[in-house]
């Protein structure tokens, strides 16, 4: 909210961070902006991997493997005015992957009746464990009590 309604946060606003194939990492942040983007990012990701985003981090200029999605390229077709190709890149990368888990987050969030922006990093952090076990066995042995059993997490 503005600071004249008292500027507190009355949603949240996540950074969604997946692996291809692989984990996704949740992370509240009070701002939209590089500073907060950033720093998530640098905790989570070596500078020297290859980095997939959308167009919204143009900002950073410091990563040499970081590659963008273009959503504005024209078509060369008379009949379309935008091409195929604005969503996926020359390599074949796509944002669909982030979308795709961030509707499983909102799919989820539903299931809570209200979600206190105070506590959001619970709730996502819940959620990213939850979605990750698949990943990562020996934490699914463990907490079902070393026993090999179906878990299924929507």
């Amino acid at each position: 909210m503005s600071n004249s309604l008292g500027g507190g946060q009355c949603g949240t606003l996540v950074h969604t961070v997946g692996i291809n194939g692989g984990m996704t990492f949740y992370k509240s942040i009070p701002l939209n902006n590089q500073e907060y983007l950033a720093k998530d990012l640098d905790g989570k990701i070596p500078k020297n991997a290859t980095l997939y985003t959308d167009e919204g981090y143009k900002f950073l200029f410091d990563r040499p493997n970081h590659k963008m999605v273009n959503h504005n390229k024209k078509s060369n077709d008379p009949r379309y005015t935008l091409s195929r190709e604005r969503w996926i890149t020359k390599e074949g990368v796509s944002s669909n992957g982030a979308e795709g888990r961030n509707n499983i987050l909102k799919q989820s969030f539903r299931s809570y009746g209200y979600i206190s922006p105070r506590y959001s990093d619970l709730y996502l952090t819940e959620i990213s464990l939850l979605g990750n076990l698949r990943f990562a066995p020996e934490l699914k042995s463990i907490l079902l009590g070393g026993e090999e059993k179906t878990l299924y997490v929507a």
